[in-house]
């Protein structure tokens, strides 16, 4: 790992390829809140106890996925 790390082939001490993070993680989240929000309305429409509070639960997530991006 070290050899790696310190390879002689990049000599640059920039560190590259960071700003592409951000935006490759945030994509992470939007797809995740998604599935969630997929997955929760299928187990929520067949439910038959709790209904109300899921969708009040996938609402809450779906205000708070706004906020954030």
């Amino acid at each position: 790992v070290t050899t790696l790390v310190k390879c002689p082939q990049n000599p640059s001490g920039k560190k590259k390829g960071r700003s592409k993070r951000a935006r490759i993680l945030l994509a992470s989240v939007e797809e995740a809140t998604q599935n969630l929000l997929d997955k929760g309305e299928k187990i929520a429409k067949e439910a038959a106890v709790l209904k109300e509070e899921l969708h009040a639960a996938l609402a809450d997530v779906q205000k708070e996925s706004k906020c954030i991006m």
